[in-house]
């Protein structure tokens, strides 16, 4: 999966379209926890249509077992982002199997939501790096420009051109620029 979100960030950035490599982390957690609740999901319905719909008040009622496939599916995803996110009606396991998944699935939402605050807060210390990156950037060419006594007009005329590249996505800033 890597692989390919490597690859299809090389196509946008071939096509100009830079993209702040924080969302791509958030991507991928995105993309990943959908396909971790899809498949408790998945294991969830094979445990209950196995222990039979209706029999306890953990599986589904015979109702839901009859209805179309996109219903069960989405009843099943309901239940498990509410047994990983701990969000929602009580879960009520009564037998070994049905105890021992739902253990299961409460520890790996644990996990996730763990992991969640990690990757979430490590983009916003990111961008917070970037922030600052670009501050001192400004702050350097300030200082410079008055130690030069660069009269004003053309301090500003400096400092537009370089918040019109930082804007504009330009990676660099031309040395023409940096060494005046």
């Amino acid at each position: 999966m890597n692989q390919r979100f490597a690859a299809l960030y090389e196509v946008l950035e071939s096509e100009g379209i830079s993209i702040n490599p924080a969302y791509g982390r958030l991507t991928k957690l995105t993309v990943g926890l959908a396909l971790i609740w899809h498949w408790i999901a998945c294991f969830y319905w094979l445990i209950s249509s196995t222990i039979g719909f209706g029999t306890t008040a953990w599986v589904p009622s015979a109702e839901v077992a009859d209805l179309p496939l996109v219903s069960r599916y989405a009843n099943s995803y309901f239940w498990a982002l509410v047994a990983t996110s701990g969000i929602g009606y009580d879960i009520e396991p009564s037998s070994e199997i049905e105890v021992a998944f739902t253990c299961f699935v409460i520890m790996l939402g644990l996990l996730i939501s763990s992991v969640i605050i990690g990757a979430v807060s490590q983009v916003f210390s990111q961008w917070d790096i970037v922030a600052n990156k670009r501050k001192e950037k400004l702050d350097f060419l300030n200082s410079y420009l008055r130690m030069k006594e660069i009269p004003q007009p053309v301090i500003k005329r400096v400092r537009n051109y370089y918040r019109y590249l930082e804007s504009s996505q330009v990676r660099t800033i031309p040395s023409s620029l940096l060494s005046l």
